[in-house]
């Protein structure tokens, strides 16, 4: 009866603690701006522009713009090949003090090229 117990708190614990690394929320440049800085996992959505590599260090700078606000990102690590001036993104990471957005992952939309035509 307890091995049975203690097999399903730990179920149930691993169960809600996934659940919640899953729920990041997706958030505009405006809100993040808004909410601050924060040790709390967010992802950022926007267009990247201003895009500068370093392929020494493996660290990649740029913007993400949504409306008329940007947000300095900073990665390290191996940088997406298909990141351009202009296309739609995703980072994950934290907004720090500094009013930088330290991305740990960095996401990209399709463009449209690789759509079917209508």
């Amino acid at each position: 009866m307890v091995p049975t117990a203690i097999v399903l708190i730990v179920v149930l614990w691993l169960v809600v603690s996934n659940l919640q690394g899953s729920s990041t929320p997706y958030l505009t440049v405006p809100e993040i701006k808004a909410a601050g800085p924060s040790e709390r996992l967010v992802r950022a959505v926007g267009l990247a522009r201003a895009i500068a590599w370093d392929a020494e260090t493996l660290t990649l700078q740029f913007e993400i713009t949504y409306e008329d606000e940007a947000l300095p990102v900073v990665y390290r690590g191996v940088r997406p090949d298909m990141l351009v001036d202009g296309s739609q993104t995703v980072v994950e990471g934290k907004y720090s003090a500094a009013g930088v957005f330290q991305a740990s992952k960095v996401l990209l939309k399709c463009p449209s090229k690789y759509q079917e035509e209508l």
